[in-house]
């Protein structure tokens, strides 16, 4: 992997595995467990983590299989990554993409269902940015539904920032459900 993401791969690595630390003793039942008010239970919130991950990865692998041109990055990718980083950490709700919102999850999660599912697609992640050839590092390779082609970087920063917000979002869930300490 080149160097400029490994920090970026080893924060996600960590924060994900700080998280699953600390719920990985919890039942199901209180993980599965939504707010009163409405919203993701945190197995939710964590499986939608997993299928923005997997999503991403697909698109990918998909572009680079059609063996075409991939435009270099310029001034509008790095405007576009500027925006999505601004966005991404204000506090408005934001309505998930149907390929990866509630519809497209398990109607009961598991957390050691979840916890494998996400370990798998991080170590494809990783085998795919260890084999990945520099020269696709400042390529628009990326596309984020909301502001469009990003480089691989740019990719692992928006899942590092969607990582963080939705970590807020799982620590509220947990105020209010019946969370063990």
């Amino acid at each position: 992997m080149h160097k400029s993401l490994r920090p970026i791969f080893d924060r996600l690595q960590k924060s994900m595995v700080e998280l699953l630390e600390e719920i990985k003793d919890q039942p199901d039942s209180v993980l599965n467990e939504r707010p009163e008010n409405g919203g993701w239970s945190v197995l939710q919130v964590i499986y939608h983590l997993v299928l923005v991950e997997e999503a991403s990865l697909a698109y990918v692998k998909k572009k680079l299989s059609f063996g075409e041109e991939i435009p270099e990055a310029g001034i509008k990718q790095t405007m576009r990554a500027k925006y999505l980083n601004s966005f991404i950490r204000m506090p408005l709700k934001v309505k998930a993409p149907e390929r990866v919102d509630e519809s497209q999850m398990p109607k009961d999660i598991r957390f050691w269902e979840a916890l494998k599912k996400w370990k798998d697609n991080r170590a494809e992640l990783e085998e795919f940015l260890d084999q990945m050839p520099d020269k696709f590092l400042k390529t628009e390779l990326y596309k984020h539904g909301l502001v469009g082609k990003l480089t691989p970087k740019n990719m692992l920063i928006f899942f590092e920032l969607h990582f963080k917000r939705h970590r807020k979002q799982i620590n509220k869930v947990l105020k209010e459900v019946k969370y063990v300490v």
